[in-house]
């Protein structure tokens, strides 16, 4: 019963990385991605399933390169690029190749 009261307040409270590594990670990757979502955002009123799926997606790579899973933040860069470009290329063929536009619309 012991140990599923007691806490180990070192361990709560100390940092795994250091402080400053952590507030590195996160303001280049903050940057990396207002940067690279203004760049390539929509117009309002225009998010549709793929743009949920899209953040969530960057939101998953986006705190491994802040939290330290990657060995570099820009590790999580091309993570995050990649991605990006992948979103980027079904928007260009739903919008060229009308086939490809309806089959895109109809996964749910």
């Amino acid at each position: 019963m012991d140990k599923l009261l007691a806490l180990n307040w070192s361990s709560l409270l100390t940092p795994d990385s250091s402080v400053a590594e952590m507030v590195v990670r996160g303001t280049l990757t903050y940057l990396f991605l207002f940067v690279l979502l203004r760049v390539f955002r929509r117009p309002t009123g225009q998010l549709g399933i793929a743009d949920v799926l899209l953040i969530t997606i960057l939101a998953d790579a986006a705190q491994n390169a802040m939290g330290g899973t990657y060995n570099s933040v820009t590790s999580g860069f091309v993570l995050i690029g990649t991605i990006v470009f992948w979103d980027r290329l079904i928007d260009y063929l739903a919008y060229r190749y009308r086939w490809f536009s309806r089959s895109r619309h109809h996964i749910h």
